[in-house]
């Protein structure tokens, strides 16, 4: 048996809720975010061309496919506290994850990703739907679109904080990747 399951996107912004809600939202900010990435290891006196091993791999890597149309997409998940764990705190994540393999200290990075893109963690419940059955865990889907318009959002919800470090700790203890159980630990219960 299928159920129907909204999706929900998590996202860090400089905006309010309501303004997210009446204005839509972009996941990929500039017209060329492989320079937001360069420009984010300069300001950190990093050189990516200088890190060696999988370090600089994944960095180089990001910086070459950022711009692609297929990677320029908002994603979203079923799991509802997905939103406001791992994901809207490390947002925009080509740029965090870059800064991490630089390494960059989370707090560092918290404190940049702050000025940059915003102090306020969200999660947005889409208009958008998945069938899955219950039984299995909730993917991450591709919406297909970088740039979420206002009729497309159901509701949004600021997350209980929004501390890149902070959500590194939590994650480190428990896996990223069991969110379910870390909503009310993130701050956050839908």
């Amino acid at each position: 048996m299928l159920v129907r399951y909204p999706l929900y996107h998590g996202m860090r912004s400089k905006k309010t809720a309501d303004q997210i809600k009446k204005e839509g939202f972009c996941s990929y900010y500039e017209t060329n975010e492989a320079e937001a990435i360069i420009r984010a290891l300069k300001f950190f006196d990093k050189d990516h061309t200088n890190i060696k091993g999988y370090d600089g791999d994944l960095i180089r890597m990001n910086i070459e496919t950022v711009n692609a149309p297929h990677r320029k997409v908002t994603w979203a998940s079923a799991d509802k506290t997905a939103a406001c764990g791992w994901w809207s705190h490390a947002n925009p994540e080509h740029i965090s994850d870059s800064l991490l393999h630089a390494g960059v200290a989370p707090r560092q990075i918290n404190d940049y990703l702050n000025k940059q893109y915003g102090n306020k963690c969200y999660a947005v419940k889409l208009k958008k739907y998945i069938e899955m059955s219950p039984a299995n865990p909730p993917p991450n889907v591709n919406t297909g679109l970088n740039c979420i318009p206002p009729e497309m959002i159901e509701e949004v919800k600021e997350c209980g904080f929004c501390d890149f470090n902070k959500a590194k700790k939590i994650g480190k203890k428990r896996g990223l990747f069991g969110q379910k159980k870390l909503g009310s630990v993130f701050g956050f219960e839908w």
